[in-house]
Parts: structure tokens; sequence; C-alpha cells
């Protein structure tokens, strides 16, 4: 007999399966990897969101949100537990170390995609799936414009957040290339953005039509957070200007981006960009593509999100009994108010 897999999902919207994709169309196939995820582990468990399998009738409880009343009551009803843990602390505070180890201590397994943190026990190391998209035929160089940048307008009060850096390159380019340069994500008002094209349906049938694009994360002095933003850019055949995680090379070789650490300056940055010539440009298109058959970039792939996500399941360990629990469930209930409160 089957053992259940009860999914808590990262919004409510995305019950009756359709965190899975079941019923819905998400732009940029972007369920794809949800939908490999409940059909892999479906040969081995019975997997829906929550309101269909309820946690008491759960073996296995995956949170990819922080529900604290439904950990809460995964710990009492002592069900192996994993968060797994997405967004960087620039976006959401409870991914702070202290929470997420407090996370651990309290539900006894935490999956992420930190280097630093996937050292300690009870963190298990996850690669961010990017959803597979169609070849297309990418322009010409003389065809294509120099640059775009493709990205909500986001703040945040983080030390680490790169936020104020990509609006700091958006004003540059604005006012270096005003012909050039094209905006475009929600947020953006164009009376203060006169670059600002508004938004897209689809970010690959966009950046094929522009040289480079600025590929700049959430955050900065991180180590393994790749997001789906640099692939981007290599489905659409459009080299990337990346500034985010550390240890990026460790990751995608650097002949596949232009890594923004390497020019004390946006006036450098551009006189590069403008100035590179087409055979080295065609030599980056051509390691992009070269990389996406490689075994690297298929640790990114939504079979390998869910095969990896299977093996770990068999290594979750059941939430600590008495006072660990009890600490770590305090200071838990102390980030969320804190976090409610902010």
């Amino acid at each position: 007999m089957k053992k259940n897999i009860s999914v808590i999902p990262f919004y409510s919207n995305q019950l009756q399966n359709k965190f899975f994709g079941e019923g819905v169309v998400g732009r940029d196939n972007v369920y794809e990897p949800y939908r490999i995820l409940k059909q892999t582990l479906e040969q081995e468990y019975n997997v829906s969101t929550y309101d269909i399998i309820p946690l008491q009738k759960a073996d296995v409880v995956l949170f990819f949100a922080h529900d604290y009343k439904k950990m809460w009551d995964a710990v009492s009803m002592q069900k192996k537990s994993a968060y797994i843990s997405y967004e960087p602390p620039v976006v959401d505070s409870m991914h702070e170390h202290l929470v997420l180890e407090a996370v651990r201590d309290f539900l006894g397994n935490v999956m992420t995609w930190d280097d630093d943190l996937v050292k300690k026990e009870g963190f298990f190391k996850f690669y961010p799936p990017v959803a597979s998209q169609p070849p297309i035929e990418g322009k010409i160089f003389s065809q294509k414009k120099l640059i775009a940048n493709i990205s909500g307008n986001k703040h945040s009060i983080h030390p680490d957040e790169l936020y104020t850096e990509r609006i700091k390159a958006i004003h540059y380019f604005e006012d270096h290339c005003p012909n050039q340069f094209d905006l475009y994500g929600v947020g953006w008002d164009v009376n203060e953005y006169p670059s600002y094209r508004g938004t897209v349906d689809n970010k690959q049938e966009t950046l094929c039509n522009y040289k480079f694009s600025l590929c700049y994360d959430n955050m900065k002095n991180v180590n393994g957070m790749v997001s789906e933003k640099i692939f981007d850019c290599f489905f659409a055949k459009c080299i990337p200007i990346y500034l985010g995680t550390d240890n990026i090379e460790e990751y995608v070789p650097r002949s596949c981006f232009v890594d923004r650490r390497d020019f004390s300056s946006y006036d450098d940055l551009c006189l590069y960009l403008e100035n590179m010539r087409e055979d080295e440009y065609n030599r980056r298109i051509e390691a992009m593509e070269a990389y996406l058959q490689t075994k690297d970039f298929h640790r990114f792939s939504g079979e390998y999100f869910a095969q990896n996500l299977s093996e770990q399941i068999h290594m979750l360990s059941a939430p600590s009994a008495g006072g660990i629990t009890v600490k770590a469930a305090s200071r838990l209930l102390w980030y969320f108010m804190l976090k409610k409160c902010n």
C-alpha cells in the first residue's frame, strides 16, 4: 500500500493540486517541474495538496510555505516533514540562517540551495528547478539591440540586497544608451523610467532581441543561490551580465556570462559591451548552448529536482521530542510574530 505525501503549497490559490499545474496555465512553462515532481513521487506515494490529503492521513509533509500552524500540527502528530526554502533572505526574512536553523530544530529537516547551510546537520541541498523552454531561432548579431532588463521594481532594507544596484544600472544605461536599452517588468513608472516598455508575456521571445541582459539576482554575499534569471538568458541566446551568488562559477562557466564584478564602473562595463566583436559574442552564445546540454545544467532540471527530492524523502528524520522541539517552537513563533509586526 502506498504511503501519503501532503504538500503545503507556496500560495493558498494553489490548492486542489494547482500547485502541480493541474487545470492551470503559467507563464514560461512555470509549473513543469512540479508536474514532474508529482509524477515521480507517485511511483511510490500518493501525492496531493493538503486539502486533498490532510495532514492526519499523511506519512510525509512537504512545506513549500512557512505555515506555522500546520508545522505545529505536523510536529504534534510526529509526521516526517521538510521545509523547502526557495527565496533568499532579501525576499523572505524567514530564510535568515537563524530562522531556518529554528525550522530545522522544529521540523527536523530543511531543504535549501544555500551552500553554507547544507554543511550543517538536518539541511539538504536542492537545486531550484528551471522549466524547459522550446528552442528558438536566435537573431543575428547585427539585428539585436544592446541591452535589456526584465525584473520587478522591488525594494528591501536588507544590507545585502541588489535591488538598489539594479536600479543604479538601469539609470546608467538609460542615460548613456537611451536608444539601446529597454526595461520590462511590473511596478515601473514610465515617467521615472523612460526606457520602460511594459510587461512581457514570454521572456524568451523578448530577450532574444538583445545582445545582453542585466541579470542581477536579489542578493549578494551568498553561496549557491542560482535562480532562473541566468537561464532565461541562455534559453533566449542573450548573454547575461551577472551579479549575485558569490560562487556562481561552481555552477556556470565564466564563458557563459559577463561578470559584473570584473568591472570597476558602469563606464568600463558599457565600453566592453559596446566593443565586443561578433566572433567573441558568438563564442559565448555557443558556450551557453553547450552548457545547456551538460550534467551541470541538468541539476537544475525538473527531472533532477524530482529525483533528488524523492531520494531525500527517504532520509528525513522525524521531529525531535521534548525540550529541543519546545525551544525551537518558541523561537520560531517569535520570528513569525516579528515578521508580522514588520
